[in-house]
């Protein structure tokens, strides 16, 4: 029987459809590991919620602080929770409205201080007086271009750029060591600045452009001391939503439908597209804060706004080395397990430990609000990739046969594996499978008669921190 092997996805990816893909590329790959040990697809650590009870509203700011302490940023009202260094979360203070609102639009720590934005003011606060269980120290230090989107936060050039309603501020230290407010002269009609990133020394601003009625979003490119521009690249969606931190150029995610551009100091192009089912109403955006880069690999958070078109939670976009090419995986979902009416607010490494706000919108009416970190004692149970759909004469109808080839299947841990038959939708219950020890391969017990097409499914059970480690898998077929 002729063999179709499903090997090497580290090399694909996530596929661009059911249908079609890059050599080696799956159509789903849910909580798996592709990049630590390359050709081994092991299971990613699970999330598990850390902030309990303690916040009940979308936080879209995260700030780890030099202070020893993490710092939480309500995007509904003007609540800062604080998470000591024993783990212990609690309220330290709520911003009074400014005349737009209390809520947070964007912050970071900056020369001793931890700044923060509502829609018109700039507030900070020292860091050793930020380890108060009451912040009874904050003061308003200047006031902003207003508005009631976002004001992104960008560290760069030893200054703090902020962003405004079409403007850019910064904070810069004098020979005195006095932190100066101004608006800087880069002044544009582009829409909103929305988000910051860089080339090197510069700073990229991206602007949203929805909210007037333009489907040409702006990236400039400032040098941050001119009074104009070094680059301006326009491409056609809705706004700039978050530029993605990567080793070698900029990645932006941009308008409603997963687009990723790249931005390379010249040229800003297409660079890959979330796979989803796109209609008219369905919309998704990476919120300014939710992006990282983790050790190499650019981690980001996709969201839900309207429908469910794709998987929404932490993707992740990069490579092993520069041996390999950049490659597209859904690496974790938040801690209630849902991957649809998910917003991801922000992300933030603090050393080895991510930490990601997440709104469940699952349920109307009980959504759920939360903090979710790394669980370093359990692996995500349930990790699963699915093949593309295999429609090899398709006016046939073929028998197949299905194994998958594992390094290490420690007890109490299983490999499952689902099929799809002519387009019928997976099955709750796995199929009956054999483990043959010998050549540590688990397969379909009966084979699969009569398909015309036919996708599989191959789900990774854990028990704890241990987890199956898979090799590749095989699909034969014939009449």
């Amino acid at each position: 029987m002729p063999t179709i092997p499903i090997t090497n996805p580290v090399f694909g990816g996530i596929a661009d459809s059911l249908y079609l893909g890059a050599e080696n590329s799956l159509h789903k790959i849910v909580g798996f590991d592709l990049h630590s040990e390359p050709g081994l697809i092991k299971v990613q650590q699970k999330l598990k919620k850390d902030s309990g009870n303690v916040i009940d509203e979308f936080v879209k700011t995260i700030l780890p602080c030099t202070n020893g302490e993490v710092y939480f940023f309500s995007a509904t009202s003007g609540k800062i929770w604080g998470k000591t260094s024993a783990g212990v979360y609690s309220l330290r203070y709520t911003c009074p409205t400014d005349g737009d609102g209390a809520y947070c639009l964007g912050g970071a720590e900056f020369n001793g201080y931890v700044y923060w934005a509502n829609p018109v003011s700039l507030n900070r606060i020292r860091i050793a007086d930020a380890l108060a269980a009451t912040w009874i120290a904050a003061a308003n230090f200047a006031n902003l271009q207003v508005d009631t989107i976002t004001h992104p936060f960008k560290i760069l050039n030893e200054c703090l750029y902020i962003g405004g309603d079409g403007k850019v501020s910064s904070i810069s230290i004098d020979s005195g060591g006095t932190h100066v407010f101004e608006l800087d002269d880069l002044v544009t009609n582009f829409g909103e600045v929305h988000c910051f990133g860089n080339v090197d020394t510069n700073l990229l601003v991206g602007y949203y452009m929805g909210a007037y009625g333009s489907k040409q979003a702006r990236l400039i490119n400032w040098n941050t001391w001119s009074n104009g521009y070094t680059d301006d690249k326009n491409c056609p969606e809705t706004g700039v939503n978050c530029l993605i931190p990567t080793e070698t150029y900029g990645l932006a995610h941009c308008g409603a439908r997963g687009n990723l551009y790249a931005y390379d100091g010249s040229k800003f192009k297409i660079k890959k597209r979330i796979p989803g089912i796109w209609g008219l109403t369905d919309q998704t955006t990476v919120h300014n804060n939710a992006a990282v880069n983790d050790g190499g690999i650019a981690r980001f958070g996709l969201s839900a706004i309207s429908g469910a078109p794709a998987d929404c939670g932490i993707y992740g976009f990069g490579s092993h080395s520069i041996s390999y090419n950049p490659i597209l995986t859904f690496d974790f979902a938040i801690s209630t397990g849902n991957m649809a009416s998910v917003e991801i607010g922000a992300i933030a490494l603090e050393g080895t430990q991510m930490y990601v706000s997440w709104k469940d919108s699952t349920d109307p009416l009980n959504i759920q609000y939360g903090v979710d970190v790394i669980d370093v004692a359990n692996k995500y149970d349930g990790a699963y990739f699915d093949t593309r759909i295999i429609n090899i004469e398709r006016g046939k109808a073929k028998d197949f046969d299905f194994g998958v080839y594992y390094r290490t299947l420690p007890a109490n841990c299983d490999i499952e594996i689902y099929a799809s038959v002519n387009g019928v939708a997976y099955g709750s219950t796995p199929l009956l499978s054999v483990n043959d020890t010998v050549n540590n391969c688990k397969s379909v017990k009966t084979r699969i008669c009569k398909a015309n097409t036919i996708q599989f499914r191959v789900k990774a059970r854990t028990s704890g921190n241990t987890a199956p480690e898979i090799e590749s898998a095989e699909i034969s077929y014939g009449e």
